[in-house]
């Protein structure tokens, strides 16, 4: 797993290296089903795109911003770590509520927990 951790990435630990892959994986792979579920849905809007760019942007800084106060306070990156784990959930259950709007039929389970997910009160 060396492999992941080139250029600004030799300066954290592996673990949080992992997660920012991972981050920003999840966050590709849902702004690909976004634009594939507005597609289906023929209600591509893009103010929807570049609201989603922002806030996309507004994370990453985000993410720098925790990454220096893990340095500065000397957290060992728990900070870091946590951060990146919410936005990974956040992100896979966007992820989940797209495949749903695209179709694909989710295990019940899974269904289950998205409906309680998204349940707004």
């Amino acid at each position: 797993m060396n492999f992941i951790q080139i250029g600004l990435l030799k300066i954290l630990p592996q673990a949080v290296s992992v997660l920012i892959i991972a981050y920003l994986g999840c966050k590709v792979l849902d702004m690909l089903l976004g634009v594939l579920k507005s597609w289906k849905n023929a209600n591509y809007k893009s103010r929807k795109m570049r609201d989603g760019i922002v806030r996309w942007i507004a994370e990453m800084v985000a993410i720098v911003f925790v990454i220096g106060v893990d340095l500065v306070l000397g957290l060992n990156f728990y900070l870091c770590g946590f951060t990146l784990s919410l936005f990974i959930y956040k992100e896979a259950g966007s992820i989940l509520e797209n495949l749903t709007e695209c179709g694909v039929e989710l295990p019940e389970v899974v269904a289950n927990k998205l409906e309680v997910f998204n349940k707004k009160e």
